[in-house]
C-alpha cells in the first residue's frame, strides 16, 4: 500500500508515529504503533541521511527502531541493494555510473559523429538522461525527438539502441527492473521516502510496484500537497491512502516571530549585543544563515566562539584544471579548443600517458594533485581500453576524459573539531536537522539568493509541454515552497530569533512572500531595553504616490532609461499612458523584424551555436518566421521580399559573431531571453522586470548580450561610462550574477555587427558602486518630482517622444 502522509511539524514524521495502524483518543502517546520485520528510510543524499538517522533517534520511541529493524540508507544504495537482491551480485557488472556511461557513449559519438564537438556530445547525453527519467520506450520520444536537432536525435537514438544491445543497466533501467521483478514480500516490510524535493515518473512507477507487496509511506507537508499543481510530480503519485499524521503533543509555539532588525552590514554588531544581554554562550545554540552552504563572509560575522560548522570543501578542482590546460597547451594548442570528435590535431595516447606518469613523479608536494593526477592515469586507459581508435587522443578525447575526472572526484567537507562545542552554524540546505529544544537563531541577509532546482529546465516550452504528458515537470516553486514551510516552523517555535535584515519584506520578493501571513514581534537586544522595529507594512503613502506606485508596479531598464532622457516623455508613456501602438495589416513595422530576427537568431542558436553554420536550417527558420508574423497580413511581394532579406542578412551576422565570440571557450549552457531575478527595490516596492537577451555560460564566466538592429541603437563608450545609456548597466546589477563571474557583456548590432559595442570591465566593481549610487539617487528623484518638466538629457532623447513635433524646444534644457 502506498500512502501519502500529510504533516505540519517535521518532529511529528521524526517520530514515526504514522506507522500507527489504530489511533488512540488524540494520539498521545498510548498510539500502537506497527512493527515490521524490516523498516528503512530512503532519502536523497547521504548529508539528508545523516540528518534524518539523527533526528528519528532522537525523536522517535526505542523499542518503535528496534522492534522494527530501522535502517536509513540513500536511494542510490537502496537501489543497488535490491538490484543484488532480486538478480544477484552480477548484475553490478552490466550496471554503469555516469562517469561509465560517458565513456561508452563517447567512444560511439567519436564514431558516427565526426566533426562534431564535446560540447553537441555533452548536450545530446544530458537529452538522452533527461528523456529517459519519463520513460525508457524510445517510441513513445517519438514525437518529442522529432523537435530537437538532427544529429541530437540521432545521438539519442544511438545511446538507447546500444544500451539494449550491451544490455546496460543505468539508474532509468535499474527502476523499471525491478518495478517489473517487484514480487510481493512474505516478510512486513516498510519503506519511508523522506525529504525529496523532487520525483522522476519512472521512480514513481517503481514506487507504486514496491507499493504492491509492502507499505511505502511518503511524508509530505500539507500546504506543499494542497498548492501542488496537477503537473507536479507529487499530483502524479497515485496513493492508496492521504492520511493526517498521528500528531504528537504540540511543540511550544511564539505565536508569530520573534525579530531583531539590522542595517545592513551590522548583523555582527547586533548579533554582539544580543549575546551579551543573553547569555547566548551558557545555552547551546543552532545558527541558521541565509547562506549557500555556510558562506564564509556571513560565518565570520557571527561573533561566537566554540560553534561548529562544516563546510564543503574542493581540494580538487584546480588541479584538474591545473593538468587539463598544461596538456592542452603543450600537446593540442596548434588544434585549438573547437576541435569535434574524430577532428583536430590528434597525438599518441602513449604520449599523453607518459605526460601523466611524467607529472606523477615529478610532484612532491601535493597528495591531492597526485590524486587528480592518478584519476586522469585510470580514465585514459579506460578510454582506450574501449576501442583501438582512441590509441590516438584529440581535443575531443582529452575533454572527455577530464569530464569523467571531474566526475570521479572525492566529496570531501572540512568540519572543524572544537574542545568546546555551544552550537552549530548551518545553512538553509539543513533545515531538517532543527532542534525545537535548543536556542535557534536565524540569520536572514538580503544577498542571499535562494534557488530551487528545476529539472528539464533548458528544454523549451514546446518540448517541456509534450513531456508533461508523460511525466511529471520538476518546479523550483514547488521546491521553494517547501523550504519556506520548513523555515516557516522553524521561525514560529518559541525557542526561535530571527535577525532580519532591514526594509528586507518590503525590497525582496521572496522573503515578503516567506513571511506572508506571519506576526513579527520586535525582540529587545540593547542595554537600554529599546525594541529595534521591524517595517514590516509599507507605510502610509499619498495619493500622487499611490498613483504612480500603481503605474510603477514594475522597473526596467526601459522605464529608467526614459525617465533619465526626459521626466515629461517618462511622464507621458508611463503615468498618462499615452504611447499609442501603431499597427497596420498593409505594412511591417521596424519592431516586429527586430522581433522575428531575434526569434529566428534564438532558434538557430538553441540548436546549432555549437556546430558548423548551416544555411539550409537557417534560411528555412528565416521563411517559417516570417511567414508566422505574415499570417493576417496583407503587403505587396516586393515589401515581403525586402523583409525576408533583412530577417536573412541580420540574423546570419549575429550567428557569425556569436559564433566567433565563443571560440576558445567550453560552452557550459546557453539561455535566450533570462529574466531578471524577481526581486523588489525602493522607493516603491516596485518588482524588477526585463530579460537579457543571450546569456552564455563558458569556463572564462558568463557573457551577457543585447541584440540591437540598428548601430542607432548603440551607445558610444563614452556614453556607457557617463551612464547616458543604462541598460548594460541595469543588467549587471540586477542579473543575480556575480560580478567577477562575468566575462563580456555588450551590445550585438545586427545590420552591421562592426558597429557592436562592449562595456569595459575593468574597474568593475568601482563602476558597479557607482551605478548602484547612480540609480539609487535617480529613483528617488523620480519619487519626489511632481512636476515631470520637459527636461531632455540630449537631442537624441526626443526620438520617439509622442510630442516630439510639437515640442517647446526652448524650455529644454541639457542635464
Amino acid at each position: 500500500m502506498l500512502q501519502i502522509i500529510l504533516y505540519e511539524n517535521l518532529s511529528d514524521v521524526f517520530s514515526l508515529r504514522f506507522l500507527s495502524q489504530a489511533r488512540a483518543g488524540s494520539g498521545d502517546s498510548e498510539c500502537n504503533c506497527a512493527f515490521y520485520e524490516s523498516l528503512m528510510l530512503i532519502t536523497p543524499n547521504p548529508t539528508a541521511a545523516d540528518t534524518w538517522r539523527k533526528q528519528v533517534n532522537d525523536y522517535a520511541a526505542g523499542d518503535v527502531l528496534q522492534q522494527n529493524n530501522f535502517e536509513v540508507i540513500t536511494l542510490a544504495k537502496f537501489i543497488q541493494l535490491k538490484l543484488v537482491k532480486n538478480f544477484g551480485i552480477e548484475i553490478l557488472e552490466r550496471f554503469k555510473s555516469k562517469e561509465e556511461l560517458l565513456l561508452v557513449f563517447g567512444n560511439v559519438w567519436k564514431r558516427f559523429f565526426r566533426g562534431k564537438s564535446f560540447e553537441n556530445f555533452q548536450h545530446a547525453y544530458r537529452l538522452y538522461t533527461d528523456f529517459r527519467s519519463y520513460t525508457l520506450n524510445v517510441l513513445v520520444l517519438e514525437e518529442i525527438l522529432s523537435e530537437i536537432d538532427e544529429s541530437m536525435r540521432r545521438g539519442i537514438e544511438y545511446f538507447h539502441q546500444l544500451m539494449m544491445a550491451l544490455d546496460l543497466v543505468d539508474e532509468h533501467r535499474a527502476y523499471t527492473l525491478l518495478a517489473e521483478s517487484v514480487l510481493k514480500s512474505k516478510q512486513q516490510e516498510a519503506y519511508i521516502f523522506a525529504d525529496f524535493t523532487y520525483v522522476t515518473g519512472v521512480e514513481i512507477d517503481f514506487l507504486h510496484a514496491l507499493a504492491r507487496g509492502n507499505d511505502v509511506y511518503l511524508p509530505i507537508h500539507r500546504q506543499v500537497f494542497e498548492s501542488a499543481r496537477h503537473s507536479d510530480w507529487i499530483k502524479w503519485i497515485r496513493a492508496d491512502v492521504v492520511a493526517e499524521v498521528c500528531r504528537t503533543k504540540d511543540e511550544e509555539r511564539a505565536g508569530g516571530v520573534k525579530v531583531v532588525a539590522y542595517e545592513r552590514n551590522a548583523l555582527g554588531q547586533v548579533f554582539k549585543q544580543f549575546i551579551n544581554q543573553h547569555n547566548v554562550l551558557e545555552r547551546e545554540v543552532d545558527i541558521y544563515l541565509s547562506a549557500d552552504e555556510s558562506a564564509l563572509k556571513l560565518i565570520s560575522s557571527i561573533p561566537v566562539r566554540g560553534v561548529n560548522f562544516k563546510s564543503p570543501l574542493d581540494l580538487f578542482s584546480e588541479g584538474v584544471n591545473r593538468f587539463y590546460h598544461k596538456l592542452l597547451e603543450k600537446r593540442f594548442s596548434s588544434s585549438g579548443e573547437s576541435g569535434g570528435a574524430g577532428g583536430g590535431k590528434a597525438i599518441l595516447a602513449s604520449s599523453v600517458q607518459n605526460d601523466i606518469d611524467e607529472e606523477i613523479v615529478g610532484e612532491r608536494n601535493s597528495v591531492q594533485y597526485l590524486k587528480v593526477l592518478l584519476l586522469f592515469r585510470k580514465a585514459l586507459r579506460e578510454w582506450c581500453e574501449l576501442s583501438k581508435e582512441n590509441d590516438l587522443v584529440a581535443i575531443f578525447d582529452w575533454k572527455l576524459v577530464r569530464e569523467v575526472v571531474l566526475l570521479n572526484l572525492p566529496r570531501v567537507f572540512a568540519t572543524p573539531i572544537l574542545p568546546e562545542v555551544n552550537g552549530q552554524i548551518l545553512d538553509f540546505s539543513e533545515l531538517s536537522r532543527f532542534n525545537p529544544k535548543k536556542l535557534t537563531i536565524v540569520g536572514i541577509a538580503s544577498d542571499f539568493s535562494w534557488s530551487g532546482g528545476g529539472h528539464g529546465q533548458f528544454h523549451s516550452e514546446k518540448i517541456l509541454s509534450k513531456l508533461s504528458s508523460i511525466g511529471p515537470i520538476a518546479r523550483a516553486e514547488l521546491a521553494l515552497l517547501m523550504a519556506k514551510e520548513r523555515l516557516q516552523e522553524i521561525m514560529t517555535s518559541a525557542n526561535t530569533i530571527v535577525f532580519l535584515e532591514d526594509h528586507l519584506l518590503q525590497d525582496h520578493a521572496l522573503w515578503s512572500d516567506i513571511f506572508e501571513g506571519l506576526e513579527l514581534f520586535p525582540f529587545v537586544v540593547n542595554d537600554q531595553g529599546e525594541s529595534q522595529a521591524i517595517k514590516q507594512k509599507i507605510p502610509v503613502i499619498t495619493y500622487e504616490e499611490k498613483r504612480r506606485q500603481r503605474t510603477l508596479r514594475s522597473l526596467s531598464a526601459t522605464k529608467l532609461q526614459c525617465y533619465y532622457d526626459c521626466p515629461h516623455k517618462f511622464y507621458l508613456r508611463y503615468i498618462k499612458k499615452l504611447e499609442p501602438e501603431i499597427k497596420s495589416k498593409h505594412s511591417i513595422m521596424a519592431k516586429e523584424l527586430g522581433r522575428v530576427e531575434h526569434q529566428v537568431i534564438e532558434e538557430y542558436c538553441k540548436e546549432q551555436l555549437l556546430s558548423p553554420y548551416n544555411e539550409k536550417i537557417h534560411r528555412e527558420l528565416c521563411e517559417k518566421s516570417l511567414r508566422q508574423c505574415l499570417e493576417k497580413r496583407v503587403i505587396g511581394r516586393s515589401l515581403a521580399m525586402s523583409a525576408a532579406s533583412e530577417i536573412y542578412r541580420y540574423s546570419r551576422s549575429a550567428i557569425h559573431y556569436v559564433q566567433e565570440l565563443m571560440v576558445g571557450q567550453e560552452i557550459q549552457s546557453i539561455q535566450f531571453e533570462m529574466p531578471l531575478p524577481y526581486r523588489r527595490i525602493r522607493p516603491w516596492g516596485a518588482v524588477i522586470k526585463g530579460s537579457i537577451d543571450l546569456v552564455i555560460k563558458s569556463n572564462l564566466g558568463y557573457t551577457l548580450l543585447d541584440f540591437k538592429r540598428s548601430d542607432f541603437s548603440i551607445p558610444s563608450m563614452k556614453e556607457l561610462e557617463r551612464f547616458e545609456q543604462l541598460q548594460l548597466w541595469f543588467y549587471l546589477l540586477h542579473s543575480g550574477i556575480p560580478l567577477e563571474e562575468i566575462y563580456k557583456c555588450g551590445y550585438i548590432c545586427l545590420k552591421r555587427v562592426s558597429k557592436s559595442q562592449f562595456i569595459s570591465l575593468v574597474d568593475r566593481e568601482e563602476r558597479h558602486l557607482l551605478f548602484r549610487k547612480f540609480q539609487r539617487e535617480l529613483l528617488q528623484k523620480m519619487n519626489n518630482d511632481k512636476e515631470f518638466v520637459i527636461s531632455p538629457a540630449n537631442p537624441g532623447s526626443c526620438v520617439g517622444c509622442l510630442i516630439e513635433k510639437v515640442c517647446d524646444r526652448e524650455i529644454k534644457s541639457a542635464k
